[in-house]
């Protein structure tokens, strides 16, 4: 995060008033001489009359011609510190919000980059794996149920083959044509890329009841 210093003259300032609010320097006193604050604070005289100038300002101070500038008020130079304070702390509550901001970018670009991973080398594997089976849970409604692969013609609607069942803890190894679907079982099939959303969308979709692979069987 990056650190904003104050000007030398405001840090002379709030020195200044810090005296008042300390009693280092009453109400009533003269403030010391422009020539007295470059040399206590080792700066020029241009500093030391710029930092004079903000306790006139804000009230602080009262600038009398020719003799210098007297003491007004504690209060407002107590007003002074905490008004600085308040600055620093929402100077600082911001750069700690840019910070989390950047941090939070950071970490979504990480995750973007992750999935990007993941999904390519999902895709790298099943073409390096083509007989690998994919896995669908039919835990929503369907109209197919209760029905065997026959009935259902699942690979003429689907395109896929069924190269596994389990129904209630039991497996079942490439399943014949009378192996009847019931919900909640779950279905280990091969296929091509889109093979999950098609036998998703064959069991789910109850609009659709076939799949284009069944318009090429019916030729």
């Amino acid at each position: 995060m990056k650190i904003i210093k104050q000007p030398r003259y405001r840090q002379i300032a709030l020195s200044l008033a810090q005296k008042i609010t300390h009693g280092q320097l009453a109400v009533g006193d003269k403030l010391q001489a422009r020539s007295t604050v470059a040399k206590e604070y080792d700066v020029s005289s241009e500093t030391a009359r710029r930092a004079i100038r903000v306790l006139v300002d804000m009230g602080i101070a009262q600038s009398h011609h020719g003799s210098g500038a007297k003491i007004i008020s504690q209060k407002k130079a107590e007003d002074f510190i905490h008004a600085d304070q308040e600055t620093a702390n929402l100077r600082s509550l911001k750069g700690d919000l840019t910070k989390a901001i950047q941090d939070q970018q950071k970490n979504f670009n990480d995750i973007t980059h992750l999935m990007q991973a993941f999904v390519d080398q999902s895709q790298s594997y099943q073409q390096n794996n083509p007989l690998m089976p994919f896995e669908l849970v039919l835990n929503q409604p369907s109209n197919k149920y209760g029905k065997n692969l026959s009935e259902l013609n699942f690979w003429y609607a689907t395109g896929t083959t069924m190269v596994g069942v389990l129904h209630e803890g039991e497996l079942t190894i490439s399943p014949g044509p009378y192996t009847i679907i019931n919900q909640y079982d779950t279905l280990y099939f091969v296929g091509d890329d889109m093979a999950v959303a098609t036998v998703r969308s064959f069991f789910f979709d109850q609009e659709s009841t076939s799949h284009p692979y069944s318009a090429i069987a019916g030729h």
